[in-house]
């Protein structure tokens, strides 16, 4: 089986009978937000318990295949792609709400980012990227019209990932979940920290209530009210976050 064949049947599988694949269809509209149509857009879908997942010469990079794979079986399943549009990699979960986090094959998030092929070019013609952590957080926002968004996966920024923004855009907008915990707000600091060694026009960085994630707070409220959160990062403001991250860094 080829790619494009277990993707169309794993979407297939998303509006099946089988009980798992209406929980991961329950999970992605009622929990998620997502409509059906950004399902179908985005290449959303199930991966049955019985499927056959396709081996290592399908991939345009490599991935480790075997007993790894098999992790994609009763979960839905949200493809990756390069920079162009070559399948790189599978992000996976299960359809349970209550159990959390997510699975993918293994592939160097370093060099990719999520919907990146998508948003490259409303990137180029707006000068101006929005960065969000999760990928649901990116289709969201895609979603709810925010073409030029991209997400990091859950990994930091790095200066691989920020060479493929230059490439396309001048600002870079940061919207980070606002955790109790402050593990957003660190990540924020070190992409802060990361993209002033480079010659930006502009960052900025959307600061949201604390517990809220940016998919949710768009979908609670709307994309416009999301964007006048948007504040600009003066260069005193990020002599001040360059700062606390070097302390922070000093201090584990």
């Amino acid at each position: 089986m080829n790619l494009s064949a277990f993707l169309s049947s794993c979407q297939e599988n998303l509006f099946g009978k089988e009980k798992r694949a209406k929980l991961a269809l329950d999970y992605l509209v009622d929990e998620r937000g997502l409509s059906r149509a950004s399902i179908g857009n985005f290449g959303i879908g199930y991966c049955s318990e019985n499927q056959k997942v396709p081996g290592e010469d399908t991939w345009s990079q490599p991935v480790k295949i075997g007993r790894e794979n098999e992790n994609m079986k009763g979960k839905l399943v949200v493809p990756v792609y390069s920079e162009f549009g070559g399948l790189v990699a599978m992000l996976a979960r299960s359809p349970e709400k209550d159990i959390k986090g997510w699975w993918n094959t293994k592939f160097d998030k370093a060099n990719h980012l999520f919907l990146f092929n998508l948003a490259r070019k409303h990137m180029f013609a707006e000068d101006k990227v929005y960065l969000v952590e999760g990928a649901m957080d990116a289709i969201v926002l895609r979603q709810e019209g925010l073409l030029n968004a991209c997400g990091m996966m859950g990994v930091g920024l790095g200066y691989r990932r920020i060479g493929l923004l230059k490439r396309y855009c001048n600002n870079v907008c940061l919207c980070f979940d606002s955790d109790a915990n402050n593990a957003g707000q660190k990540a924020r600091d070190k992409s802060v920290f990361e993209l002033s060694e480079f010659n930006f026009g502009s960052i900025s960085i959307v600061n949201l209530p604390t517990g809220i994630d940016p998919d949710e707070y768009v979908l609670k409220n709307c994309l416009n009210e999301f964007l006048e959160l948007e504040a600009k990062l003066s260069a005193k403001e990020i002599r001040q976050i360059r700062k606390r991250h070097l302390q922070h860094t000093e201090n584990k």
